[in-house]
């Protein structure tokens, strides 16, 4: 006992620090609640085995009894909702039930050799009926520092345009310059091969970019909230995974509650790439309507 309660405090310690951090959700204890039952069965036992505490060795079984009759309590309330249960999708929320549809979809009419890069791809692959699916489970961020210093050995190759309104409609005519784009804190950057052509379109659109030493300043007050993204090491990871179709979708953070915040992985990994190749990829189905949660299927062209 002893053991199990050791590695069931280690297990508690490293969940809450290293993962509820990012996931707070419920699921995470799965794994180690009978340990848990365990080691509360287990103190409670030995604290009563002391001679002071005989006398209420009476309560240890009532305390068992009473968790046993709240658990099957929870089960018997629990049973009218399962036979509602009719269907694979039954009791799921409408972003996972098109989530899955779209997934079923992709195994039916893509073809076996065609890889779909999704989030949940061990769920995609159930319901897909086993076709294999890839997953995107971070954006993965560019060396900043590299980048900063690939800068300053050379002032004068790149500037920095601020992402704001005005910027965005005018992107159109900056993007054969485009380099990568950074974040740090709350500021966002497209950086910009410099020319002197995007020195003309620059004065013709009224948009004020940034040298060398203002990044630098700004980037030495970000600490560590300072990444860079290049379009061309993502679309290169899908290449060499052979990824041919994105499947994008709108799962909940919430999964009781429909909000606005979702699981946007994808999403942002496909984002980035658009921003710099806005026909990289080309719709072609989706399951679900606009308003209720849609997922969608993208080919790669």
């Amino acid at each position: 006992m002893f053991y199990t309660i050791a590695l069931t405090g280690v297990f508690l310690i490293a969940t809450f620090i290293i993962l509820a951090v990012f996931w707070n959700q419920e699921r995470l204890l799965i794994p180690v609640y009978p340990f848990i039952l365990m080691s509360i069965f287990a103190c409670l036992y030995y604290l009563l085995s002391h001679n002071k505490a005989r006398r209420f060795q009476f309560l240890y079984p009532v305390f068992i009894g009473i968790l046993f009759i709240l658990g099957l309590n929870g089960t018997m309330k629990a049973i009218p909702e399962a036979r509602k249960l009719t269907s694979q999708y039954s009791g799921l929320t409408p972003d996972w039930v098109n989530y899955l549809k779209a997934s079923e979809w992709a195994s039916k009419n893509l073809k076996e050799e065609d890889l779909v890069a999704c989030r949940k791809p061990s769920m995609s692959t159930i319901y897909g009926k086993g076709k294999r699916f890839s997953g995107i489970y971070s954006v993965p961020t560019s060396n900043a520092a590299a980048f900063m210093q690939e800068w300053t050995a050379a002032p004068e190759r790149y500037v920095a345009v601020p992402i704001n309104d005005h910027s965005y409609k005018q992107f159109g005519a900056l993007r054969n310059f485009y380099r990568a784009r950074v974040e740090m804190d709350r500021q966002v950057f497209w950086i910009l091969n410099r020319s002197d052509n995007l020195n003309i379109i620059l004065n013709q659109i009224g948009i004020q970019a940034l040298a060398l030493p203002e990044m630098q300043k700004l980037s030495a007050q970000a600490d560590n909230h300072f990444g860079i993204f290049y379009a061309d090491s993502l679309l290169h990871q899908l290449k060499e995974s052979g990824v041919t179709h994105i499947l994008t979708a709108n799962l909940r953070i919430n999964p009781a509650q429909k909000t606005e915040q979702t699981v946007s992985t994808v999403e942002r990994y496909v984002f980035y790439i658009w921003e710099k190749y806005p026909n990289f990829c080309r719709f072609i189905y989706q399951e679900g309507a606009d308003e209720d949660e849609p997922a969608r299927i993208y080919k790669i062209e």
